[in-house]
């Protein structure tokens, strides 16, 4: 059995579409994952330490909430799940987190490339209209076998999914592009992958990013801010 540093636990948590809290034997949240941050409208520091009826007292955001005894494995806890929310398709089965979720990791992401200035990019993929969950199921698998473990893959919209690539700058994310673009030729039913990059500058937010991946870049300057989406 492999242990997990710790670190890297974390990062597979915040990576989950359900929203995932550590409940202490007081009733109190004592850790929760970036999705359940994220459903409540709050900070992991200000959910840390506060009972899950304080952060929900009328019980709507946290309604489908399971709760499951850890005593059994000899932890004192309760572990809070709630499932994520998707009106069409429960795009977790087959590899692909949300799109809440996926703004909850560009946000901690760019957040790391702003204090140390770490190279981030996204590509976004094109989607036929009315993609079937065995189209996605086909794609989503075909992306997992070709990018690293550290690599984000999201349902973004109706037509798009999001790759968040960290520690990958402009010309990396190209070459990247172009080779997905070739393997595809060969792996994928219909041979076609359609896609574009963007890379983070500074003054970009998560939305930013993503204009920046729409438009390629071309003739763009920066920074490109969160309204432009609109």
């Amino acid at each position: 059995m492999i242990e997990l540093p710790p670190q890297l636990a974390a990062l597979l948590l915040d990576s989950v579409a359900d929203g995932l809290a550590l409940v202490d034997e007081t009733g109190a949240v004592a850790w929760a994952n970036a999705a359940f941050i994220a459903r409540l409208g709050s900070s992991r520091e200000a959910c840390c330490g506060q009972p899950i009826s304080a952060l929900d007292p009328t019980g709507k955001v946290t309604e489908g909430l399971v709760l499951k005894d850890l005593l059994p494995v000899g932890i004192e806890a309760q572990l809070a799940r709630l499932p994520a929310q998707d009106n069409r398709l429960d795009t977790s089965q087959i590899g692909l987190l949300s799109r809440s979720t996926a703004l909850q990791r560009m946000d901690l992401e760019i957040s790391r490339s702003r204090r140390y200035g770490n190279p981030l990019s996204c590509m976004l993929i094109a989607l036929p209209e009315g993609a079937s969950t065995e189209q996605l199921t086909v794609l989503a698998r075909f992306l997992r076998e070709q990018l690293r473990w550290v690599d984000l893959t999201a349902r973004w919209d109706e037509l798009t999914l999001l790759v968040l690539l960290p520690e990958t700058g402009a010309v990396a994310a190209g070459e990247l592009g172009r080779k997905l673009e070739e393997q595809a030729q060969s792996e994928l039913p219909t041979g076609r992958f359609e896609w574009t990059t963007g890379t983070w500058q500074r003054g970009d937010d998560a939305l930013g990013l993503v204009v920046r991946a729409r438009r390629s870049e071309d003739g763009l300057e920066a920074p490109l801010r969160a309204q432009a989406v609109r």
